[in-house]
């Protein structure tokens, strides 16, 4: 018994160290990236010492490209939302990793005569880490650079739809500070307001915020396409930015653009984390732990058949 017990402590063993062996040769990379769809974030880690934090806080339907009570017609927390990843490549990006969060809702928003209409709008969020550079709507995406496609339909147009994004900074000695950039050579620091303000960010249609302490860490970039606004609210260290997207015809597409400190290098698959892949992993172990015990529970009952053929 105590050689049967040894076999398959043996072959269990076994089943858990393999897998986690496998990935030993995977070189660490400084660069960490944790998505978490429950509360509609993005986080990214250098060093594990400094920090860039994206949250898409909530949508907002509007009668205009401004925050006043009596322009908002109606709003909804982003939260919960579905995730899934893929591994691809093409021959502009080589190879590349696709997470993309969505998720469909409805907005009860004010009309006149105290009347209520529930619009349909479905967020979806595509973030792209590629392996070669390329260009994206003249700017040029390296590989220190994160991609993001967001797009927003809805069964109802003519109006505003305002997307609220909180934006954080953080290290192990300060906090954020929030930078803008006036032109492509001199940045500017951010004052404080507690108030939602309209602003336009940058003299050009490309629009930049700097995160970080003495110099710029991060940056955050997008477009000013036709049709787009922003406002924002900071009070030292949290930043809130809106974006207010014209809706013409039910469908808003934007692409913003982060900018690392440092290039995303090594293994994208060992960078990226995310509850997928979590599940993924735990799978792969109780695969492997399986066939452990298959081959366990073979050796014990072959055992006293091996026996009585001796006998």
């Amino acid at each position: 018994m105590r050689k049967i017990a040894a076999i398959i402590v043996f072959f269990v063993l076994l089943a858990l160290v393999v897998p986690q062996a496998s990935g030993e040769n995977i070189s660490e990379s400084p660069v960490k990236i944790k998505f978490d769809n429950k509360n509609a974030s993005l986080e990214i880690l250098i060093n594990g010492t400094q920090y860039f934090y994206l949250k898409f806080t909530k949508l907002y339907v509007a009668s205009a490209p401004y925050f006043m009570s009596n322009m908002i017609g109606g709003a909804k927390e982003i939260e919960d939302m579905n995730i899934k990843s893929i591994e691809g490549r093409n021959e502009e990006m080589g190879n590349y990793t696709k997470v993309t969060m969505w998720k469909s809702f409805e907005i009860e928003s004010k009309i006149p005569f105290g009347m209520h209409k529930k619009i349909e709008v479905t967020l979806t969020i595509d973030f792209y880490i590629a392996e070669r550079e390329y260009v994206k709507k003249s700017i040029l995406i390296n590989n220190s650079m994160i991609r993001y496609d967001t797009t927003i339909t809805t069964n109802a147009k003519n109006n505003y739809v305002l997307l609220e994004e909180r934006l954080i900074y953080g290290n192990d000695t300060s906090h954020s500070k929030v930078f803008e950039c006036e032109d492509k050579h001199h940045w500017k620091m951010m004052n404080t307001t507690e108030q939602v303000r309209k602003h336009y960010f940058g003299n050009d249609h490309l629009g930049m915020l700097g995160f970080g302490d003495k110099n710029i860490t991060f940056k955050y970039m997008w477009d000013y396409e036709e049709g787009i606004s922003t406002l924002y609210s900071y009070d030292g260290s949290d930043f809130r930015l809106f974006f207010a997207f014209e809706n013409r015809n039910g469908t808003i597409v934007q692409d913003p653009y982060i900018t690392l400190p440092i290039p995303i290098s090594g293994n994208i698959s060992s960078i990226i984390e995310h509850p997928e892949k979590i599940i993924s992993y735990i799978m792969d172990h109780a695969l492997s732990l399986a066939i452990g015990l298959g081959i366990a529970a073979v050796v014990i009952f072959s055992a006293p058949l091996i026996r009585r053929g001796r006998l």
